[in-house]
């Protein structure tokens, strides 16, 4: 018997105020193909209805250039709404707000280290 194995380098979830909450894998360094992955992932749980996202990035090791480049095209974007990071890690919370300086998500995006703080957020925004 042939068994194909899923690899999964995230949990998402939606709650019931219609945010969904993105987790990414402990130790992982995310490059492109696992960039894309975690957008069909998203897209195939949640459809075309427009709604915000929480990334919680606390446990992720890197996400290399041409990962983050595709974050921040259309189609990565599509039927997103508004974007809140949020982070343990002061280190990745320096690097995120780097991000939103350099790259300019196309979307609303704010880096936060309170996960209350972000939700928040994204009700106002949305």
């Amino acid at each position: 018997m042939n068994i194909k194995e899923q690899v999964f380098f995230h949990s998402t979830s939606c709650s019931v105020d219609g945010i969904i909450h993105t987790k990414f894998k402990k130790d992982i360094v995310i490059d492109v193909d696992i960039a894309k992955s975690i957008v069909n992932d998203r897209k195939f749980m949640f459809g075309d209805k427009p709604r915000p996202i929480l990334v919680d990035v606390s446990d992720l090791l890197s996400i290399d250039k041409s990962a983050r480049e595709y974050f921040n095209t259309n189609d990565s974007w599509e039927f997103i709404t508004a974007c809140a990071v949020y982070t343990t890690n002061p280190l990745l919370y320096i690097l995120g707000n780097a991000w939103l300086m350099l790259d300019k998500p196309i979307i609303p995006s704010k880096i936060f280290r309170n996960k209350q703080s972000a939700i928040t957020w994204l009700k106002k925004v949305t």
